[in-house]
This record gives structure tokens, sequence and C-alpha cells, in this order.
């Protein structure tokens, strides 16, 4: 059993541990687990000092996590992520999580539910603090990326429970 330490952000490391365990064990998703995979490298890699992370990702990544590697993927692949994998990796996470966050919110506020309502559940779903991942933060990706909310009531209108069947009168 080996394991790597990934530098992370607190939400990243939230949603891993949550999903894949502690150590983090990306057998239980082939999605992540073979990007993992074609981010490792051996010790000895020509492209090592793009991104220093003890000067630049050290601000921004100020979680870390315990990677699970297991022996077959430790010697084929390698058992060393490049300052840039850690970058990459992070960012296709981070997409990851907020594609989730803008559908589950965008999908909620559709139906008639109240913004910090769908933020809020969002939140105790994934299992995220308001520290881990702040409504402030959620709400400023939700606004950065309108264009899903309105293709959304587009498919839907603006809210879907004006459309359904009153079921008071039915009875």
């Amino acid at each position: 059993m080996n394991e790597l330490i990934l530098p992370c952000k607190s939400y990243v490391k939230r949603y891993l541990i949550n999903n894949y365990g502690n150590p983090v064990d990306f057998r239980k998703n082939r999605y992540f687990g073979n990007y993992f995979k074609m981010l490792l490298e051996r010790k000895i890699c020509q492209h090592n000092k793009r991104i220093h992370l003890k000067q630049y990702g050290k601000q921004i990544y100020k979680s870390e996590v315990i990677v699970f590697i297991d022996d077959d993927t430790f010697n084929r692949f390698g058992f060393d992520l490049t300052a840039q994998s850690v970058v990459d990796f992070n960012m296709f996470i981070e997409d990851y999580i907020k594609s989730q966050s803008r559908a589950i919110i965008f999908t909620a506020n559709s139906f008639g539910q109240a913004w910090v309502d769908a933020i809020r559940n969002f939140q105790n779903a994934f299992g995220f603090s308001e520290d881990d991942f702040s409504t402030e933060a959620i709400r400023k990706d939700l606004q950065r990326n309108k264009e899903i909310l309105e293709i959304l009531e587009k498919s839907f209108g603006t809210n879907v429970p004006d459309f359904g069947t009153n079921v008071s009168n039915t009875v």
C-alpha cells in the first residue's frame, strides 16, 4: 500500500473523503482514477519546475488529503505528481464539484425552491460546512454561470410548480 499526499482546497478534501474514504481510494470511480493515473509520474520528470507549490500553491491549496495508490498503479504509472499535475487534478475535481452544485441548485430553484434553501440543501447533501465551501462562494459561482439557469428556464418555464395539476381540486 502506497500513499501520496495531495495538496487541495478544503471543499475538495471534504468531497474526496466523503465519497472515497480516508485515505482516498480512486478505484471506486474509474473516471477520477484514470485521470489521476494519467497525471502520475516517476520521480525523474522534466516538467517538475513549472509551478513551485512551496511559493504559489500553498496559498491556494491549504488542505491536504492522502491518496491511496495500489501496487499495480505504483509500478506501472509512478508515484509522484508534479506541481502542474497537482494544479490540473485540483481544477478537474473543482470543476466536477461546481458543475454538480450548479445542476442541483439551478434545478431546485427552477422547481420553486429559494436560492438560500437550495444552496443549504446542497451543502448538507455533500457534507460541506460553511468553512469548506461557503454560501458566498457558491453564490458567486452561480452568478458567473447564469447561462445554465437560462437554459433550465427555457426547458422548464420560470417556475415548474405553476404548471402542475392542482391536486386539491381533483379530490
